[in-house]
């Protein structure tokens, strides 16, 4: 800037005086009122006085006659090396500077009290986020724990249902069934897929003779409190063999209808063919022409044929829950029935012939045969008399 122009508008004898005055100075500033309009002056000195520059400001009489000319008085002269010879000045108007100051003032607040803000809710989200984060943590923790102890109830569930002796089902009333394993395959020949995909349904292997009996058998555990039912048929496998199945079923309803039917099905197949065994054995027994007598290993009589009550003259209902002493005879000493005793009584079988008293108190010779009935760990738990009878029959009577 012009030097001597800034300097005649702020009044230059009085800064050229501060500024000389003060050698070394290196910048001045000062509040002026110019026609009644304030500025803020700054004045910074650039140009010193050198040696050479004392040729013409030095002593007057040493300076060049023109400039003695235009400087009549010693204003130019009588310099010094290091005095400031020229400076560089600006003003601004104070009001302008207020208004600047007050939009920088404002836009600095808004600026502040935005970061404020940008910075109480961003600490407030990430607070937030942390907390729902730890809650995440917590809920994804609780849900594997609950997922790994479900994991583990359902290995129990289906190792306990694959240590059953059953087949665990769930049925319907269109009578198609859901299997969880494949043991249904080991006795119908069909798979579990085959099942539970509907490809074929329960009552597709049912024998038709048995498959009214086993309906109504479902509805009458409907009339029930508890809505159970245990049933038994027959069902036809892939290969056409019968199979005996027991159904144990527990009817799931609402309220209103039924939901399903949760049950096990039990392979009965060799229970019913031993009681058909057992039956037709007891069919044989009771059509049989020999007495039989059936008692526990202590001789208490369980069971007789009508063919002992013939021969004997005793109702069933008279002798049984009594012991064999009671056809005891005077024929045979206690020797005889010490010996009989000892060999059926090691599980052997003893034959020979007895003479019995009978009902009327007559004696009656038989061809007996005693037999020890064992179970699977060897124990004897029942004798069998199988007797026919002798060609000799004593008549002699004996009053009790």
């Amino acid at each position: 800037m012009n030097t001597t122009k800034a300097m005649s508008q702020i009044n230059p004898s009085s800064v050229d005086s501060k500024i000389h005055t003060q050698k070394d100075v290196k910048d001045y500033h000062e509040i002026l009122e110019i026609k009644g309009k304030k500025y803020l002056y700054y004045a910074l000195p650039f140009l010193t006085t050198r040696k050479s520059c004392l040729k013409c400001h030095g002593h007057r009489q040493d300076a060049p006659k023109q400039l003695q000319d235009r400087y009549p008085e010693n204003g130019g002269f009588n310099d010094k090396i290091g005095n400031i010879r020229a400076i560089e000045s600006i003003r601004i108007p104070l009001e302008s500077e207020f208004k600047i100051a007050h939009v920088i003032f404002i836009s600095l607040l808004a600026g502040f009290i935005s970061i404020f803000f940008l910075l109480f809710f961003t600490r407030r989200q990430t607070n937030m986020i942390k907390v729902r984060t730890k809650s995440l943590e917590r809920e994804i923790s609780e849900r594997l724990h609950a997922e790994a102890a479900m994991k583990e109830s359902e290995e129990k569930y289906r190792m306990l249902i694959k240590n059953l002796p059953g087949i665990v089902y769930r049925g319907y009333r269109d009578w198609s069934v859901d299997f969880i394993d494949n043991k249904i395959e080991q006795i119908t020949g069909y798979t579990a897929e085959e099942f539970n995909t509907r490809k074929i349904n329960w009552s597709d292997i049912i024998f038709q003779d048995d498959i009214q009996a086993a309906g109504e058998d479902f509805l009458n555990a409907l009339k029930t409190k508890d809505q159970s039912y245990v049933r038994e048929y027959r069902i036809k496998a892939k290969d056409n063999r019968i199979y005996w199945i027991q159904d144990r079923g527990q009817v799931v309803s609402n309220g209103k209808e039924v939901e399903y039917i949760s049950g096990v099905f039990y392979d009965i197949t060799k229970q019913k063919k031993t009681e058909e065994e057992s039956l037709l054995l007891a069919t044989a027994v009771d059509h049989a022409a020999e007495s039989v007598i059936i008692s526990n290993k202590s001789g208490t009589i369980q069971y007789v044929n009508p063919a002992f009550e013939q021969l004997s003259g005793f109702s069933r209902q008279e002798i049984v829950g009594q012991n064999f002493r009671i056809f005891r005879s005077d024929k045979h000493d206690e020797a005889f029935y010490k010996e009989m005793w000892e060999v059926i009584s090691k599980g052997n079988i003893w034959s020979g012939y007895i003479t019995n008293r009978i009902k009327d108190n007559s004696l009656r010779e038989f061809e007996t045969k005693i037999s020890p009935v064992q179970n699977r760990s060897g124990d004897i738990v029942s004798f069998v008399s199988a007797n026919r009878a002798g060609k000799r029959r004593c008549v002699e009577r004996k009053s009790f």
